[in-house]
């Protein structure tokens, strides 16, 4: 009418998702040992019946593959008589790496008045959870959203952004609280001329012209200064005796030669 008596058994454990070669053993005596049986609660026997042996270890391998989580496995002894005694161990599997980003974009630049422009991340882990993408001086712009080991998260930078710097900062979230971030800068740039859009045509005026005036439009989104040089001043003058000339080409003349 006696129980079978455990002398050894396991504590409970744990180990990294990811983890091979894991055993848990039990000893147990009884002057009439008959079989035992081994449950994974949640999911029913795993092990047995299989005949036993008083004093003797009872390994049972844990497979390979399980994802993170607790797992509760339950041993049942019995002898020959109905007589019988159960023992439990827990195994957790944890997860206490970062998440692995697998592709990310380099820094780029685009032109002012860009279009289409796309950022994608590619992060690998078993329990990913959630990601957010951060503009550096504004705040969250995506996110949290839930993402997938090894599908790429896609974000659409929106347009009309000015000439300048932009930071973006992606953190990857798993369910265990591991963590990993990114940046990528896009800098928007001007590299196009200003393009004049009305522009003066050549033309001759008389000796003694007064109110003459000449004029320019031009297009840009970050206009600046404007100069005006005039060339070939002399151009027209050179076979005019001096003192013909216009006062105030005497006066160049005479600065110059002076």
């Amino acid at each position: 009418t006696t129980d079978p008596i455990i002398t050894v058994s396991p504590t409970d454990l744990t180990v990294d998702y990811g983890y091979t070669g894991i055993s848990i053993s039990w000893t147990a005596m009884d002057a009439h040992p008959h079989t035992y049986t081994i449950e994974l609660q949640g999911s029913g026997i795993v092990a047995g019946p299989t005949i036993w042996s008083s004093s003797v270890s009872c390994i049972y391998n844990v497979p390979n593959g399980l994802s993170v989580g607790e797992y509760i496995f339950i041993v049942n002894f019995t002898d020959d008589e109905g007589n019988f005694i159960t023992d439990s161990v827990t195994m957790t599997v944890e997860d206490p790496t970062n998440p692995i980003i697998s592709e990310a974009p380099i820094d780029f630049n685009v032109e002012y008045g860009y279009t289409g422009v796309s950022l994608s991340w590619t992060t690998t882990d078993p329990t990913p959870n959630t990601y957010t993408i951060e503009l550096q001086g504004f705040g969250v712009v995506a996110g949290p959203t839930t993402w997938a080991s090894g599908v790429a998260i896609i974000y659409n930078v929106p347009e009309g952004f000015a000439v300048g710097d932009y930071i973006y900062i992606v953190n990857f979230t798993d369910d265990e609280g591991n963590f990993v971030i990114d940046s990528v800068t896009m800098t928007v740039e001007d590299t196009i001329d200003p393009m004049l859009t009305n522009t003066p045509s050549d033309f001759t005026v008389d000796y003694g012209y007064t109110g003459i005036s000449i004029s320019w439009t031009s297009t840009d989104p970050h206009p600046h200064t404007y100069t005006i040089e005039l060339l070939d001043v002399y151009s027209g003058v050179e076979d005019i005796p001096f003192e013909e000339r216009a006062p105030e080409y005497k006066k160049i003349l005479l600065t110059e030669f002076l």
